[in-house]
């Protein structure tokens, strides 16, 4: 019943060359994940400031239909049929010439 200790024991300076190559290995392991990390962040990043860019031009080009809209409908609102533009206009002379009457 008894257990014998197969594993080699390792001298301190074997142990420590096994520490150091775990180290670099983990060291290596991290600056890869920093350096994906930066990258994603810059990624989206750009992606931010493409929408953004994108929302600004959108809105300056949709600022000047707005803009034309506005003023159609403020000619609208300002349409009088006795305004003096509109004292030679006969309307009666289309509208008999087109229904003949």
């Amino acid at each position: 019943m008894n257990e014998v200790n197969t594993t080699p024991t390792m001298s301190n300076e074997e142990k420590i060359i096994e520490l150091e190559k775990r180290v670099a290995a983990l060291e290596k392991i991290e600056k890869d994940r920093r350096t994906r990390k930066i990258i994603v962040i810059c990624i989206k990043l750009f992606f931010y400031i493409a929408l953004i860019i994108a929302l600004i031009v959108m809105a300056f080009k949709l600022k000047t239909y707005f803009d034309q809209l506005n003023n159609i409908k403020n000619l609208g609102n300002n349409f009088n049929l006795n305004s003096d533009t509109l004292k030679d206009f006969d309307i009666n002379n289309y509208l008999n010439g087109l229904f003949n009457y």
